[in-house]
């Protein structure tokens, strides 16, 4: 059943509830009433001898007699079955009870009078000398309150429905619509409609914060394709390069091409480079796709200084004619993963390397600022255009924009980096120096918080 039938069903089902309570508060209120007239006539049956000695023996228009039973009606059944009028109502004094002869002695009934739209309550009673006498009480002055207490109630159910219909399209126009919009646009994107999205308002609403959620995941969707299909497109065209070399060299081979041993040889050195290359390029996307373990792996106290001496070291054996060097403020330390971190520098340290000048310097540093640990890469290169700053982080991206490789890089080594240093709660960028070089930098807190261990 939809939500729509289900709050439908509930506002049917309060208006009833609503309407069955002021049925049952009228007829409470009207047995009441009722009872009170009745134990009063029974009260008077029960002196009815003195009542009928009194009303006989005294001025019928007395003013005490009127104020006592102003509202009574007494009268005596004559042998003709005619009621002769003892004591008359004060403020209907020709209104008669019409008596029908089915009306059982002893027990209070409601019948009409004499005069128009006027009702009694009466009792018909025996006294000792076998005469049969009427008692009666006006009926006026409590149908008027129960007239009222109608009114009331019927006022009060239109208000009640009235709130609850208008509560039902508030419901309606603010909940439900907007979800079966949510719905419509969740079917569109289903069938690969990624053009579809919701109506957003400025509303402070939860329908209204959700379909701005709901806008910007299918706009994050739809980044996250694009960026995944250029991620396909690069990786594509990284393994076609050497796939084509090797292809080549197989069919010069098998075509006789290679005559002698020196040219096989060549040509097997050459195989053995292109196959560490397209090494190089799978491991580096498994690294991509493995990032996310590194929130499991175990995080330790680490001196900054013992690892930048470290990746100093193995600086120096990638390029011996390089000047790498290395600086740390005093007693410097942070909780992370020690061998994550050595990745990333490394992968500034080889980026360092591979488009700076030959013999140029590279600088390693690391330095504390607002509770956090920043380490930075600086080389004596051409820097970062500004324009490129923005897409240096990309997988495949090139600074010349090309989409061919020197070497055996693959152009995923600041993605891993990026990506490394995301996972760990820091911040990664690239800085142009006063000299023309650039700094390629990240932060992490000095102790990542509860939800970066996990």
């Amino acid at each position: 059943m939809s939500l729509y039938r289900r709050l439908l069903i509930a506002i049917v089902i309060a208006i009833v509830t609503v309407g069955s309570c002021c049925v049952a508060v009228y007829r409470v209120q009207e047995q009441f009433l009722i009872e009170q007239i009745d134990n009063r006539l029974l009260s008077l049956d029960r002196r009815l001898p003195a009542v009928v000695r009194k009303v006989l023996a005294s001025d019928r228009r007395a003013p005490v007699l009127e104020t006592a039973l102003s509202d009574i009606y007494v009268g005596r059944v004559g042998d003709d079955g005619r009621i002769e009028t003892l004591l008359a109502l004060v403020s209907r004094p020709n209104s008669d009870p019409q008596i029908p002869a089915e009306v059982e002695n002893g027990r209070p009934t409601t019948v009409e009078s004499d005069d128009m739209g006027a009702h009694m309550r009466v009792l018909t009673s025996m006294t000792s000398n076998n005469q049969s006498v009427v008692i009666g009480v006006a009926l006026d002055d409590y149908l008027q309150n129960l007239q009222t207490l109608r009114n009331l109630l019927i006022a009060l159910f239109a208000v009640s429905t009235a709130v609850i219909v208008l509560v039902f399209w508030w419901v309606l126009v603010l909940g439900i619509r907007p979800i079966r919009r949510m719905v419509d646009v969740a079917r569109q994107i289903a069938d690969k409609d990624r053009r579809a999205r919701m109506e957003e308002s400025k509303s402070s609403s939860e329908t209204a914060e959700l379909s701005r959620a709901l806008n910007q995941m299918i706009d994050s969707l739809d980044a996250s394709e694009r960026r995944m299909a250029r991620f396909v497109a690069d990786a594509s065209h990284e393994l076609r390069t050497p796939l084509s070399t090797l292809t080549g060299y197989s069919e010069i081979y098998l075509a006789g091409g290679l005559r002698d041993d020196e040219a096989v040889c060549d040509a097997m050195s050459r195989i053995r480079s292109t196959s560490m290359r397209m090494t190089g390029i799978v491991e580096d996307l498994l690294s991509l796709l493995s990032v996310d373990s590194v929130k499991q792996r175990q995080l330790t106290m680490i001196d900054v200084q013992v690892m930048l001496d470290q990746c100093r070291q193995d600086a120096a054996v990638l390029d011996v004619n390089r000047v790498v060097t290395s600086s740390c403020v005093p007693n410097l330390s942070l909780l992370s993963n020690e061998e994550v971190l050595v990745r990333v520098v490394m992968a500034f340290v080889e980026n360092a390397i591979t488009h700076s000048r030959a013999h140029g310097s590279v600088a390693i540093n690391a330095t504390s600022e607002d509770g956090k640990v920043k380490f930075s890469v600086v080389d004596e290169g051409p820097g970062v255009p500004p324009h490129l700053v923005d897409n240096i982080f990309q997988p495949f991206f090139k600074a010349d924009d090309s989409r061919s490789s020197v070497g055996t890089r693959s152009g995923l080594g600041l993605a891993i980096a990026k990506q490394l240093v995301d996972t760990l709660g820091g911040s990664i960028g690239v800085e142009a120096t006063p000299a023309g070089g650039a700094s390629f930098w990240f932060a992490l807190p000095t102790r990542p918080s509860l939800s970066e261990r996990e």
